[in-house]
């Protein structure tokens, strides 16, 4: 299962039970909620991920997936009350749990992130049909660290190595001088047998 997937569903069990929006928390971003008595809901999905290298061997990669928490009202007088209300749920929630601690189904805990932190917030008034709904985005960075797949080779094959050459200038001199009586040079052959 992919790590994004992991933080996903780890941002919908930290999210699930706040007081104004219980269990209407979604892992989608195509629900139509507009159409049902489910409002107030957050819905949490993935916007994009980030990979530079972490290591180089064995190759790793720190990431960073942007997720994003939609909070969705139904719009009224007191609508950006009901926004920033719900907000302050969800970052406190998340400002409390920045590893994203899961169960491990076993009587322990599961670290699905290495820390998170809050990015932007965005809101909006949506007309869908004839409702109006109110929407905030929150957007959190997941920071996680990913191997790359077992059986990939990101320095060549070992038991393809068949010649070393070796080129040692003690002087420091480069390129080393023809003649200066310093630099040695050998070549180790045969290692592949």
């Amino acid at each position: 299962m992919h790590p994004r997937r992991l933080i996903r569903d780890a941002f919908v069990a930290v999210l699930t039970g706040l007081p104004t929006t219980g269990a209407n928390v979604f892992k989608s971003r195509v629900r139509p909620l507009w159409e049902t008595e489910e409002l107030p809901a957050l819905l949490v999905y993935t916007q994009d991920d980030r990979a530079e290298i972490y290591n180089e061997a064995p190759r790793r990669y720190e990431r960073t997936a942007s997720v994003a928490v939609e909070i969705v009202a139904r719009a009224n007088d007191d609508l950006d009350d009901v926004l920033d209300g719900i907000a302050d749920e969800v970052e406190a929630a998340l400002f409390d749990n920045p590893y994203l601690l899961v169960s491990d189904g076993q009587g322990g805990t599961l670290a699905r992130s290495a820390d998170t932190v809050l990015t932007t917030t965005e809101i909006k008034i949506v007309k869908e049909g004839d409702t109006e709904i109110g929407a905030a985005r929150l957007t959190f960075d997941a920071t996680y660290y990913q191997d790359a797949p077992a059986g990939v080779s990101t320095t060549g094959n070992p038991d393809d190595l068949a010649t070393v050459g070796l080129d040692w200038n003690p002087g420091g001199q480069l390129p080393p001088a023809p003649d200066d009586g310093d630099h040695l040079k050998d070549e180790i052959e045969g290692l592949d047998q």
